[in-house]
């Protein structure tokens, strides 16, 4: 009898598999609103700089006045971003504690890839130039991992795509009013958006932007909130002038729509795809002169200056080939390669203030090697494939997200080296990756998601 009652209890008290999906997918907006502030709050200390770009034209910055800054932040550090880094990472934990109901489901084939790369770049204090720094750097970039473990933990699928698309919406339109105050005129021709950061960091902002609002399901607003940001961002990204976003925005836009599709679809969707651009080659081959250079100029937003260099980035790669070549295995040591007697030596032959490669691979293989490369590239891919196993068992929009922001991020890291370093899209990265790799969805929150929850009608597989 006792055991029949309880069985009954239970019968009407737990919910059923559907029920439990609906509430698991279910966005708690007192949560949402409450990370948004602090990561406004923090990231905007942390990156942010009004008075460096607001209404400043770029190559109106002397390169020596770059370069002096970058050495500064290597020399002397920050004291305000350490105790943002630790303030981070303590929130992200406390948000860990309060949310006991995300139970841990470890995929190991992407944390083992994870780990052996954080061991391989504590070891490399043995061979780094300077292994006090070295080891400041992977102590920051540690407490960064655990307190976004937490995050990922506190935050489910939908809520860090509603995170990431209220935060970066208040970023960008903010940076847009200081800039128009400090003196921008996006009306000229030589404008590019800029704001509170670097044009080409604002363009990974606005681009990870487009991607929420894409993602971003209709009976949450996707119809017309997600149409209105979708274009506020593309507009604001096309400003900034950054070609690799542009291109990196496309990619990742196209594999969140893929990552909904069926396996079978996905496969003759890509044969299509490819020969659709065998084709535009074949048109783009068979225009005129004065055609080609017309869709160069529109291909290149207007930025025809150095295109064939990629805007210097080629002379540079070939400079930075020698320094890889010395230490092909081990690198020159964790975050420690642009120390400032490189940055100067580098500045001497490019004319230009560089702190990065502009490649996160070539960047990652000066600070660990071959090795690290290795260890880093079969992370990625492990959680790009685990990404897409999440949304075909349990399809929510913020896994669409997540798989869309990687692909950016692949493609983004071929020019540019923002996903190596501490930005707000790489922590947002971080967040969602982790959100896979450590709490993959169990198998009772797999239910179909509703048929208006994209921004654009997809198809559905059963």
């Amino acid at each position: 009898m006792p055991e029949q009652l309880a069985s009954t209890y239970n019968n009407y008290t737990q919910p059923t598999e559907v029920e439990r999906a609906v509430t698991d997918d279910r966005v708690r907006w007192a949560r949402v609103a409450l990370v948004s502030l602090l990561l406004l709050f923090c990231f905007f200390l942390f990156e942010h700089d009004p008075s460096e770009f607001a209404g400043v034209k770029i190559g109106d910055t002397s390169e020596d006045r770059i370069a002096d800054t970058y050495i500064d932040d290597i020399e002397a550090g920050s004291s305000v971003r350490k105790l943002l880094v630790i303030g981070y990472a303590f929130i992200g934990l406390t948000l860990a504690a309060l949310s006991p109901e995300r139970r841990w489901h470890l995929r190991w084939e992407a944390l083992l890839p994870l780990l052996g790369l954080m061991m391989w770049a504590a070891l490399s204090a043995a061979w780094s130039d300077d292994s006090s720094l070295t080891v400041r750097r992977l102590a920051a970039t540690t407490i960064l991992l655990v307190g976004s473990l937490g995050y990922a933990r506190a935050m489910r699928p939908n809520e860090i795509l509603f995170v990431a698309m209220t935060t970066l919406a208040l970023f960008v339109g903010g940076s847009l009013l200081l800039d128009l105050r400090g003196g921008g005129r996006p009306w000229e021709s030589n404008y590019r958006f800029g704001g509170t950061l670097h044009p080409n960091i604002q363009a990974a902002y606005c681009a990870v932007l487009c991607l929420a609002a894409y993602c971003l399901p209709s009976r949450l607003g996707g119809h017309w909130l997600g149409r209105g940001l979708f274009g506020f961002g593309f507009v604001m990204l096309v400003l900034t002038q950054s070609r690799t976003s542009v291109i990196a925005l496309l990619v990742g836009l196209l594999a969140a729509f893929m990552v909904r599709l069926s396996p079978a679809i996905r496969w003759w969707s890509g044969a299509v795809l490819v020969s659709l651009a065998a084709m535009v080659a074949l048109t783009a081959g068979a225009l005129s002169d004065s055609g080609r250079r017309q869709l160069t100029e529109v291909a290149l937003l207007g930025r025809t200056d150095q295109a064939k260099s990629l805007t210097g980035r080629v002379p540079l790669w070939q400079e930075l080939s020698r320094y890889a070549a010395d230490k092909p295995i081990t690198g020159y040591g964790y975050d420690t390669f642009w120390s400032p007697d490189r940055i100067a030596a580098v500045m001497k032959t490019q004319d230009w203030a560089i702190q990065s490669a502009h490649n996160a691979y070539f960047d990652l293989t000066l600070q660990l090697g071959l090795v690290g490369l290795g260890f880093g590239l079969a992370f990625a891919i492990a959680s790009m494939n685990l990404v897409q196993a999440a949304y075909s068992r349990a399809p929510a929009a913020g896994y669409a997200f997540a798989y869309g922001l990687l692909a950016f991020a692949f493609v983004n890291s071929l020019l540019e080296s923002h996903f190596v370093k501490v930005k707000y899209p790489s922590v947002l990265a971080m967040i969602v990756i982790l959100g896979v790799v450590a709490f993959f969805p169990e198998p009772e929150e797999a239910t179909p998601e509703p048929e208006n929850a994209s921004l654009t009608p997809l198809p559905r597989h059963a």
